[in-house]
């Protein structure tokens, strides 16, 4: 969560440590990526930048404490040179939720939250690390609408144990879905969008309004099963599949019929997921937004987002407006600076860039 952990941890004095340089790291079942946003003046650059891949030894349920991602970790550290970082956690270890509170100052308003969490998640306040983003106002009676990430404090613990056994410290934490929102909705943006993480074994939906991510949900289907299905299909080698995923993509050319009709299932699972979430906004908008409003856009970004013809299909298949992200669109023009990170590359960045970014605002 964005706040700081003093409080938590009891390792932070003052809250002067929050203006010295840090770095963003996100870690996942399939890599840790770190970002840099260096200011010079009133533009941003990227700085220091990378990616280490991670082969798990186990469940990606207890992915963190695996051996591979403490390597990679003290690799990147030692390399780079690290010490600060702000930290994303997956949106699947949190509780998001949204409601209405007194319009007090922020302390009050964090006060009265924690006494109403038990009303919203099922763990003990005392168990418990979250933190708020005001995101509407109520004229009519005087409150403001908020939206509220919890996060069990043994989550929280567990990765501030991982990193302090590589000698990295933490000045932050924010979920990963609402760092990338930072990232992918232009400042300003208040119109609900869906922002779909593809990955490699996995999809991440998100439900955005006010740039706040109110919901989110994970599908057992990503990249590896699309190039699974393109191995079985064609019978070849999974560096063959992973290559002809890559070089063909998904297209409805009478001559790509056959990887197509591969691919089907798994982006038909896709599909119906995200027009689930489209049908959950429009039956409960009201609890989330004080106008009614349809869903505007589906934002793709991930890993495994630049598959070619990936945002064309979803965009056919749905009734929506489909678009891949663009990870800079809130730190610097084009016309200014070019990043070293090509534009498939940067789709893996999204929630390392948007936390980046929140430490320069």
């Amino acid at each position: 969560m964005a706040r700081t952990l003093n409080k938590l941890l009891k390792i932070f004095p003052t809250p002067k440590i929050l203006a010295m340089p840090s770095v963003a790291i996100e870690i996942t079942p399939e890599a840790v990526r770190f970002i840099e946003l260096i200011a010079n003046g009133s533009s941003l650059s990227v700085g220091k930048y990378g990616e280490r891949a991670i082969t798990l030894s186990g469940s990606e349920d207890d992915f963190p404490q695996d051996p591979s991602v403490s390597e990679a970790l003290s690799e990147i550290k030692q390399k780079y040179k690290l010490s600060l970082v702000t930290i994303s956690l997956p949106e699947e270890k949190a509780y998001i939720f949204s409601t209405e509170v007194p319009a007090l100052s922020p302390r009050e308003i964090r006060a009265g939250l924690e006494l109403k969490l038990e009303e919203y998640v099922p763990i003990p306040p005392r168990e418990a690390v979250f933190d708020y983003q005001v995101i509407g106002n109520n004229p009519e009676n005087g409150h403001v609408r908020v939206s509220v990430a919890v996060v069990p404090h043994l989550v929280v613990s567990r990765y501030v144990e991982l990193l302090a056994s590589v000698g990295l410290v933490p000045i932050s934490f924010d979920i990963s879905a609402q760092a990338a929102a930072d990232a992918l909705i232009k400042k300003g943006d208040d119109s609900p969008s869906i922002l779909v993480n593809v990955g490699r074994s996995s999809t991440r939906l998100s439900l955005v309004s006010r740039r706040a991510v109110h919901f989110s949900s994970l599908v057992n289907a990503g990249g590896s099963a699309m190039t699974e299905a393109i191995k079985k299909s064609f019978k070849i080698s999974d560096a063959d599949a992973e290559k002809k995923k890559w070089e063909r993509g998904i297209s409805r050319k009478k001559e790509d019929a056959e990887i197509f009709f591969a691919l089907a299932n798994t982006l038909s699972v896709l599909k119906d997921e995200i027009e689930k979430l489209v049908g959950y906004w429009d039956a409960h908008f009201d609890r989330y937004s004080d106008t009614k409003q349809k869903i505007e856009k589906v934002v793709v970004y991930g890993s495994e987002a630049g598959i070619p013809g990936l945002p064309e299909y979803l965009e056919a298949s749905l009734s929506v407006r489909v678009e891949v992200g663009d990870v800079w669109k809130n730190v610097f023009s084009f016309d200014s600076y070019i990043p070293p990170l090509s534009r498939k590359e940067s789709l893996a960045y999204a929630s390392v860039v948007g936390l980046s970014l929140r430490n320069k605002i």
